[in-house]
């Protein structure tokens, strides 16, 4: 985790539902992204158009 990229959900993810927590495990501290159903949900009935921006921006 030290001196690595670090990204954080936006307000508008959060609020969705999308959170960052960081777990202990036997090969030391990790990050860790967590999505509700809502928000995996949201993820996948705009897959297409994510993708596209995705591909747009390089």
């Amino acid at each position: 985790m030290k001196g690595e990229l670090q990204r954080v959900p936006s307000r508008e993810g959060t609020t969705l539902g999308v959170t960052k927590i960081i777990r202990e495990t036997s090969y030391g501290a990790k990050t860790m992204d967590l999505y509700s159903i809502e928000a995996q949900r949201f993820i996948l009935d705009n897959l297409d158009e994510i993708l596209r921006f995705k591909k747009s921006k390089g």
